[in-house]
């Protein structure tokens, strides 16, 4: 679970947060150990999105 792996609870009043920035290096990294899958959770407009924002 990429997105929730880069949480940082507490970091903000109304979401998690987190490291965007990371996300395609931390599902890369995975992948190249061979995992079966990979879950990620999206938005359109992550900036908005009501769970899980910036």
């Amino acid at each position: 679970d990429v997105t929730h792996a880069l949480q940082m609870p507490g970091g903000r009043a109304d979401s998690a947060g987190g490291r965007r920035a990371q996300v395609t290096d931390l599902a890369m990294a995975g992948m190249s150990q061979g995992l079966a899958g990979l879950f990620l959770e999206a938005h359109p407009d992550p900036d908005n999105a009501k769970c899980d924002g910036p």
